[in-house]
């Protein structure tokens, strides 16, 4: 644990000196990682929208091809 706070804190002196390493490139990087979850029924489920099949709320009618 000690280790990956030292390493961000260097990474961190580095960023702000405008100085990266080429041997850092590979280096633990803090990141975020956002989740999307959608609802097609007002609430009641909810998906992860990055997870298929996509959820599905309604059919969609086809047109004739004279309609296209």
């Amino acid at each position: 644990m000690r280790t990956k706070k030292l390493l961000t804190l260097a990474i961190v002196l580095l960023a702000l000196a405008g100085v990266w390493p080429v041997n850092l490139v590979n280096a633990w990087v803090p990141h975020i990682d956002v989740e999307k979850y959608v609802s097609v029924n007002g609430g009641a489920n909810w998906h992860d929208a990055d997870t298929p099949p996509t959820p599905r709320c309604c059919r969609v009618a086809r047109r004739s091809g004279s309609d296209l």
